[in-house]
């Protein structure tokens, strides 16, 4: 077991500091919004293009981000605090920018193999580079919506972020 494991896992207002810190060391907002995986929609699309004699087909991803409801850190905090207990390492991640804020989750490991697999030990910062805009989605009739449409093609892009229910 190495040190790093070993260290202690500081508490979610410091931890919270420490992860501002590295965005802006990014040139990252520091504005923090935190997502879970029913808050996020990844919709994938085939651009195919005709250039000379070969056909071109890329993919192109758009995220949408549901800002229906407030932002709820006391939840975030909540997942944090379940996590520390657990004693494997907490990561915390940047996953898209929304507006003027940065969408966020909190990455836990199922296990040690997991958490050496992650590379997680202690607290973690980790930034998706480059971090993708997103477009925010502001009512909730337009969320169930794409939510009931774009489903099936998210949840690849989608399954490392903790569901809402999943403290």
């Amino acid at each position: 077991m190495s040190e790093e494991r070993q260290s202690p896992i500081p508490v979610f207002e410091d931890a919270i500091e420490h992860f501002r810190s590295f965005l802006y060391g990014q040139h990252v907002e520091t504005n923090i919004r935190w997502i879970w995986r029913d808050d996020v929609l990844v919709r994938r699309r085939r651009i195919s293009r005709a250039s000379s004699q070969l056909l071109n087909t890329t993919w192109s991803s758009q995220i949408y981000v549901d800002c229906s409801r407030p932002n709820d850190e006391p939840l975030a905090r909540q997942f944090y605090h379940a996590a520390t207990v657990r004693g494997l390492g907490v990561a915390l991640c940047a996953f898209c920018r929304c507006n003027d804020s940065v969408c966020c989750y909190i990455d836990v490991p199922h296990d040690t193999d997991d958490a050496e697999y992650k590379m997680i030990y202690s607290l973690n910062c980790m930034l998706r580079n480059p971090l993708p805009a997103a477009t925010a989605v502001h009512r909730s009739i337009r969320w169930w919506a794409m939510r009931t449409v774009f489903q099936a093609s998210s949840r690849v892009w989608i399954e490392h972020i903790p569901l809402r229910s999943g403290i």
